[in-house]
């Protein structure tokens, strides 16, 4: 989540950026219309960099935010493998 600075106009929507570069070569991007949200089909064990920015009624956007970072958490373990000894 994050905080809308100051008093948005209604219509405000905000991008959100997310790419495993600091620089955001090839980022993926979603639109919404709260303060908020969730990505989903990240890859485990991975750094991510999130960005945010404000478009306003009037499609002008604001200046990126600034940049975060997260690191996704490792897979989860399989079930355990049970194996059938030799009569113990």
């Amino acid at each position: 989540d994050w905080s809308a600075n100051g008093d948005p106009e209604p219509g405000t929507n905000y991008r959100l950026q997310v790419d495993v570069s600091a620089s955001f070569a090839s980022p993926t991007g979603v639109s919404v219309s709260t303060s908020g949200g969730l990505v989903s089909g990240l890859s485990p064990s991975t750094l991510y960099y999130f960005r945010v920015r404000a478009i306003g009624a009037a499609r002008a956007p604001s200046a990126w935010d600034a940049t975060v970072s997260t690191r996704t958490l490792p897979p989860a373990p399989g079930p355990p493998a049970w194996g059938w000894g030799s009569g113990r």
